[in-house]
C-alpha cells in the first residue's frame, strides 16, 4: 500500500532555491552500470546546501546465480567469485558504501522491481536493508506521498505533495511513455510526480487555475521519469532497447516565489 510522510525543512531566506534530486535505477552490480556518473551526481548533492534528494527504486540487480537471467558476463569486475555465494547482499553494501555520504539529505527511498523480486523469493529484503544501514526514511516498495514543508524563519509554511513510484512499462514509442506520465499526473493528487523503471528523462507539466480565499492563481504541476545509470546491457542490446539516459533529475523548488522547475 502506499505509504505517507511529512518532512519539513527549515530557511532563512526569501532568495533559497532548493534543489529536489530524484536518483533511480542505479543497477548495481551490472557491469554495465556508469558508476562514475551516479559518483558524480552523488558528489553534486554532497556540496550543495540546498540539495535533497529521493531514490525511486532498483538500487542493484539482485540477481543470484541459481537465476535464469544470471549472466556471468554482466556481472560488474567488482564482484569476485567468493562474492557470488551472497552476491545480494554485496550489491547492498556496496550501495550503502556509495551513497552514505548524501544520507542525511534523502526525504524518502522507495524498491523496485529487482528488490522485490529477491524480497518474495527469497524472504529477504535489499532495500529495506539499504534503508537500515543509511538511515534514512524506507517508504516501502508500493510508492509514496511525501508532504514536503518548507518554513522560512518568521514566514509561513509552503507545501508540496510528491508522489513517488517506480513506474510501469509503457511501450517503446515516447508517445506511450507521455501517456504514462499523463496518467500520473491524472491518477496522482500531487504536484511533483517522480517516476522510474522506463530509464528514460522524460518530463510532463501540467498548469491549472485554482484559487486562495481572496484571488485566482495558476498551479504548475509536473511529471517526470527520472533516467537510470545502467547503459548498454547485454539483455538490452539484444532485446533492441535504445541507449538509456544516465543520470537523475533535479527539480528546482523556490518556496517564497511558489515555483517548481523540471531540469533534466
Amino acid at each position: 500500500m502506499l505509504q505517507l510522510r511529512t518532512h519539513q525543512i527549515d530557511y532563512d531566506s526569501r532568495a533559497d532555491v532548493f534543489h529536489l534530486w530524484h536518483i533511480t535505477d542505479t543497477h548495481l552490480g551490472s557491469c554495465a552500470v556508469d558508476e562514475k556518473a551516479l559518483r558524480r551526481d552523488i558528489a553534486g548533492i554532497e556540496a550543495d546546501p540546498f540539495a535533497l534528494w529521493t531514490f525511486g527504486g532498483d538500487w542493484a540487480e539482485f540477481i543470484n546465480p541459481t537465476d535464469r537471467r544470471f549472466d556471468p558476463t554482466e556481472v560488474a569486475d567488482w564482484i569476485t567469485v567468493a562474492d557470488l555465494a551472497d552476491i545480494a547482499k554485496v550489491q547492498c553494501d556496496h550501495a550503502v558504501e556509495l551513497f552514505k555520504p548524501i544520507a542525511t539529505k534523502c526525504i524518502g527511498a522507495i524498491g523496485g522491481n529487482h528488490g522485490l523480486y529477491i524480497a518474495r523469493t527469497h524472504h529477504r529484503d535489499p532495500h529495506g536493508y539499504i534503508c537500515g544501514e543509511l538511515d534514512i526514511p524506507n517508504l516501502g516498495y508500493d510508492g509514496a506521498f511525501i508532504n514536503l514543508r518548507f518554513k522560512r524563519q518568521g514566514g509561513s509554511i509552503r507545501s508540496y505533495r510528491i508522489a513517488m513510484l517506480h513506474g510501469w512499462g509503457a511501450g517503446r514509442q515516447p508517445g506511450g511513455k507521455m501517456n504514462k506520465l499523463r496518467d500520473a499526473l491524472a491518477a496522482y493528487d500531487a504536484d511533483i510526480i517522480l517516476l522510474g523503471h522506463l530509464h528514460v528523462r522524460m518530463r510532463l507539466s501540467a498548469m491549472t487555475y485554482s484559487c486562495t480565499q481572496n484571488r485566482i492563481v495558476t498551479k504548475r504541476r509536473v511529471a517526470v521519469f527520472g533516467g537510470a545509470y545502467l547503459d548498454g546491457a547485454g539483455y538490452a542490446v539484444r532485446a533492441g532497447y535504445p541507449p538509456a539516459e544516465i543520470g537523475g533529475v533535479m527539480i528546482s523548488i523556490t518556496p517564497d516565489k511558489n515555483t517548481i522547475e523540471c531540469l533534466l
